[in-house]
């Protein structure tokens, strides 16, 4: 992850996350829980998704080919740590697998507690703020502000999955969720193009108008992440409306179909009756 690879990665991973959240939580809560319960069976392929990412992620830490420790921890020459930034980064990858493993098991005969999933997300949270914590002390200044973001999001987001797990469904939860996941995959992005650019140089670390500038970048991307879930909200809102009426318009339909046999009987017995009118009295 300390590379442009890295970053982008991972944040395509949260981006792909928050704009699932923000289309589905709305499609939820708007069509109501009878509907719902088909689009909670996305928490399984979000969790088998997740476990696959995130353990490939701890592999690969371990052999990038600067900061890999290829699982190695000591060093058996002179006992020094041995890259330990990308211990850090595998465990992080760690925790984050655990949290897809749990949403797999949730599906499982195990029946494991109601509320389990978002704990261990928010634990996995927990641990990237605390890790990001130590990582930023050591950076340059630049650097260090950057990823200060991704902790700042991070700790949001290990608040937020807490009040999830007692207030569970809450849609101003699920969409501030969404807007989290969006503001860090889209910030990892601006790190990466920063700090570890594909072309040109990336930004002097100790130009004070760049350490300025992070502040107001950081608030274009919430305001950018808060667009993007209202957008996906109106669309899925106006596709909820549409579905409504559509249902209902055809239901209507139905029922006239379904009445028009009997309605068609009475009409040709009352004519067969004017045509004949005698003939009821001698069938009797």
């Amino acid at each position: 992850m300390g590379d442009f690879r890295g970053h982008s990665l991972v944040g395509s991973a949260f981006l792909l996350y928050g704009l699932m959240w923000s289309i589905r939580y709305p499609m939820v809560y708007l069509r109501g829980a009878a509907h719902g319960r088909h689009w909670h069976r996305m928490d399984l392929v979000e969790g088998i998704f997740k476990f696959i990412f995130a353990s490939i992620g701890a592999v690969m830490e371990n052999f990038a080919p600067s900061i890999g420790p290829r699982f190695h921890l000591i060093n058996p020459e002179d006992h020094s740590w041995v890259g330990l930034s990308g211990w850090l980064h595998t465990t992080m990858y760690i925790f984050f697998s655990l949290s897809g493993l749990v949403d797999i098991l949730t599906y499982s005969p195990l029946k494991i507690p109601q509320g389990l999933d978002r704990l261990t997300l928010a634990l996995a949270f927990s641990l990237e703020g605390l890790l990001m914590y130590n990582h930023v002390r050591s950076q340059q200044p630049l650097e260090g502000l950057l990823h200060a973001f991704v902790l700042v999001v991070a700790c949001i987001g290990f608040f937020c999955l807490v009040a999830e797990i007692f207030m569970r469904g809450h849609i101003i939860l699920e969409l501030f969720r969404s807007i989290l996941a969006i503001l860090q995959g889209s910030w990892l992005w601006q790190i990466a193009l920063a700090v570890h650019p594909l072309r040109g140089a990336p930004w002097d670390q100790k130009d004070r108008s760049n350490l300025e500038f992070v502040p107001i970048c950081f608030s274009w991307h919430l305001a950018m992440a808060i667009i993007i879930v209202i957008t996906n909200y109106s669309l899925v809102h106006c596709y909820v409306m549409k579905y409504k009426k559509s249902s209902a318009t055809n239901k209507i339909e139905f029922q006239k179909l379904g009445s028009a046999p009997e309605e068609l009987e009475i009409r040709l017995l009352e004519e067969s009756d004017e045509e004949y009118p005698g003939r009821t009295n001698r069938q009797l």
